[in-house]
């Protein structure tokens, strides 16, 4: 998914609701409403500002995330942000240069390489464009989800990792780094047609068993969660597997848990990153923690597990 499609960070614990009568449109409707973060609105003002940041137009649901990152940056400068979408570039007055750009998304950061000079920190990228010397993942860090499962699971020592054929090699480097690290084997599986992964779904989780957990990459559930998902559930159940993704919808529906971005950490690591001297592209190293404890219980994890963890929101 793209930086176009981000899903709202998380709200202080506490127990959803009961999600399996609801229809599908409006449950997903819901996960995200749930999921906003109550702030004082940062309003689009694409004026000259000290820093600003761009970022494509977004839907309303996913305005909050925006709104995140905007308030992390001005935490972090203490200074006003200008906030842009990209139609907005070309009808500004002309501009006093700013000291920085944050550029949201690859389209963000071509769009205000045409307009500015000043350096570009781009943020939710899948690879570091060449108009910029440094910049934050559109993934999180993959010690984070096996450090989770870890806790979740201690047993588990084979991680079942399907993914995107098109996912950036550094990010499958990074998450076999991760894995050797924790003592972990992790078996890489590219997916590139929602047939794939289907068959991953049935070869992969079919056959899965004590020991093992299936990590479904940023990407792939989403080629079809129509088709993929009640299979993922229903054979995640029956193995008793653990299976976590990057979508907190897909944990509302049956998934153990998720990793989601914290934008306003994420903004604070971006403004970090302006008179930073280094190059290159950075993984995530905060997220917002979702567990379904439904699942957690139909797949054994022991009560006493879950009182020792800590999640920003938890599905029943």
């Amino acid at each position: 998914m793209d930086a176009e499609h981000q899903a709202p960070s998380v709200p202080p614990p506490q127990r959803g609701p009961a999600m399996g009568r609801i229809a599908w449109a409006l449950l997903r409707w819901l996960a995200a409403l749930a999921l906003f973060v109550p702030l004082v609105a940062i309003a689009s003002d694409c004026t000259d500002a000290p820093l600003l940041l761009v970022h494509p137009k977004v839907t309303s649901v996913y305005e909050d995330a925006i709104t995140q990152l905007a308030q992390g940056l001005e935490e972090a400068r203490r200074g006003r942000v200008g906030v842009c979408t990209i139609d907005d570039l070309p009808k500004r007055p002309v501009p006093t240069e700013p000291k920085a750009v944050i550029a949201v998304g690859e389209k963000a950061v071509d769009a205000a390489a045409r307009v500015f000079r000043a350096p570009i920190v781009a943020v939710l990228v899948r690879d570091l464009p060449p108009s910029v010397r440094r910049g934050l993942s559109l993934f999180i860090a993959p010690d984070l989800f096996l450090r989770q499962v870890r806790a979740l699971s201690p047993e588990t020592r084979t991680i079942r990792f399907i993914h995107r054929a098109d996912a950036p090699s550094a990010i499958i480097d990074a998450a076999e780094a991760a894995a050797r690290a924790l003592g972990m084997r992790l078996l890489p599986q590219a997916v590139g047609t929602i047939r794939e992964a289907a068959l991953a779904v049935e070869t992969v989780l079919g056959q899965a068993g004590a020991g093992e957990a299936v990590w479904f990459h940023r990407g792939v559930v989403a080629m079809n969660p129509e088709i993929l998902l009640p299979k993922i559930v229903r054979l995640s159940w029956e193995r008793r597997v653990p299976v976590f993704d990057e979508e907190a919808e897909y944990v509302a529906r049956g998934l153990l848990f998720a990793l989601t971005h914290d934008y306003l950490a994420l903004g604070r690591a971006a403004a970090a990153m302006i008179d930073d001297a280094g190059a290159g592209i950075v993984f995530a190293t905060q997220a917002k923690r979702i567990l379904n404890g439904r699942t957690a219980r139909a797949i054994g994890i022991p009560p006493r597990v879950l009182q020792g963890q800590s999640f920003n929101y938890v599905y029943e």
